[in-house]
């Protein structure tokens, strides 16, 4: 049973850290290069928004998503369970958070790039 408790908590942890990123982001919904960004303009903020948005945040999460779908896949295919004797049954469905993590974090990146976009096309006819 303790192997159990231990392979669970890790696991549960990493579950949690990758929602918790995505909740973050969605809450903020910002890129925060903060000493870039601290004391500019809201045109400047959008500008960093919609580059880090591109440049950074978009090909990291398809470089994620592209190299973790074999693995979840394989994993789903077999039903993966632990290793360990008293380890988890269901490690197959932990390892799909791998693939949501970058679906949802691009989801949020389109959302920014377009209020951002907004903003600028609005501030242009003002």
């Amino acid at each position: 049973m303790d192997c159990f408790c231990i392979e669970f908590y890790s696991l549960f942890v990493v579950f949690n850290l990758y929602l918790v990123t995505v909740m973050k982001f969605f809450e903020s919904g910002t890129n925060e290069f903060i000493i870039i960004y601290k004391n500019t303009l809201k045109k400047y903020k959008s500008f960093i928004n919609i580059f880090g948005s591109l440049l950074f945040l978009i090909p990291f999460c398809l470089l994620t998503f592209s190299t973790s779908l074999a693995y979840v896949l394989r994993s789903w295919k077999i039903l993966e369970g632990s290793p360990e004797t008293s380890g988890l049954n269901a490690v197959f469905i932990l390892k799909t958070v791998l693939i949501i993590f970058p679906i949802l974090l691009i989801l949020q990146s389109f959302s920014i790039i377009l209020k951002n976009l907004i903003f600028f096309i609005r501030k242009k006819n003002d």
